[in-house]
């Protein structure tokens, strides 16, 4: 953990990802979520990504978790 970077949560809409694609590299992969919110279905995607610009600079991969929320109306 970078101590200068705090860990961010982030929410994303539906289709988000959709209308705004990458330009780099990106690999997921499932992962359990060892979380309970209430009963609402999640499930978790690790995943390493880097865009173009990253990627020409020969910089490293920014590896994040992603917590989705499957279900139902969000509120």
């Amino acid at each position: 953990m970078d101590p200068d970077e705090p860990p961010s949560l982030y929410m994303f809409g539906n289709g988000h990802f959709d209308r705004n694609p990458t330009d780099g590299e990106e690999f997921h992969a499932a992962v359990p979520v060892p979380i309970d919110i209430g009963s609402m279905p999640v499930r978790g995607e690790f995943v390493s990504s880097r865009d173009a610009d990253a990627a020409s600079r020969g910089w490293d991969f920014v590896n994040t978790l992603w917590i989705h929320y499957v279900g139902g109306e969000t509120t």
